[in-house]
């Protein structure tokens, strides 16, 4: 599965419908697309530390979904190491075994894909974001995460196969105001509702997956439109 960021649905509306919107804005706008579309960019990635005064802070912590799990690693009940598909949506699947956990060769096709899991002991925790909370202390730690997907500016991404979804979306929200206000003709407007409705369909069937419950989507829209704030300070 491939993922573009939201800030190629800013650029592809500028250039090709010539309508310039705020990041802020296109963020919101495709989360509640995918919302409606009950699909979300997940990546799974693993956080290797030292609990430090009964706590561990997750750097870039906006846009974590939840934390999975939390394996305590300084003790021999760690048994194996293997590596597993980080480009998943929606559920986890498939998982390679390595034989040494410091020393993995990956195809380079792949070598962006794949995180460390840990099996061992598990740890009791609570999530206070950025934070991670324990009632033992200098221990060595992996902590499973499963969070939005982000670009290298710390903005969320989106499945590629709902990209022009995302982009008529944005277009179809952007005129809607202004085609109640008389500034839009009718006519126009509704060749602009049937693109979208055309691009929604195409990418439900080009994604082809097990719809998320409406308590995980809702929840995931939440983050996401959280994510520029937390990346940027930017207040919406």
């Amino acid at each position: 599965m491939n993922y573009v960021s939201v800030k190629a649905v800013a650029s592809y509306v500028k250039d090709i419908f010539n309508v310039e919107m705020e990041i802020s804005n296109v963020i919101r706008l495709c989360s509640e697309a995918l919302r409606l579309l009950k699909v979300y960019a997940l990546g799974n990635y693993v956080v290797v530390d030292t609990i430090s005064d009964f706590k561990v802070k997750i750097q870039n912590a906006g846009g974590i979904a939840k934390i999975q799990a939390v394996i305590r690693l300084d003790c021999e009940e760690v048994t194996s190491v293997h590596m597993e598909v980080q480009e998943i949506i929606h559920p986890p699947q498939i998982v390679f075994e390595v034989p040494d956990f410091n020393t993995v060769t990956l195809p380079a096709e792949f070598a962006l894909n794949y995180i460390n899991q840990i099996k061992g002991p598990y740890m009791d925790f609570t999530w206070d974001n950025p934070f991670l909370n324990f009632n033992e202390d200098n221990i060595k730690i992996a902590a499973m995460v499963v969070s939005i997907k982000k670009d290298n500016e710390g903005l969320p991404m989106i499945p590629e196969a709902a990209f022009y979804a995302c982009c008529h979306f944005c277009l179809y929200k952007e005129m809607y105001p202004k085609m109640l206000l008389g500034k839009v003709n009718p006519n126009a407007f509704a060749f602009v509702v049937q693109d979208k409705d055309r691009k929604f369909g195409q990418a439900r069937a080009d994604l082809l997956i097990e719809a998320m419950n409406q308590n995980e989507v809702d929840k995931l829209f939440n983050i996401m439109t959280s994510m520029d704030r937390k990346a940027h300070n930017i207040d919406i």
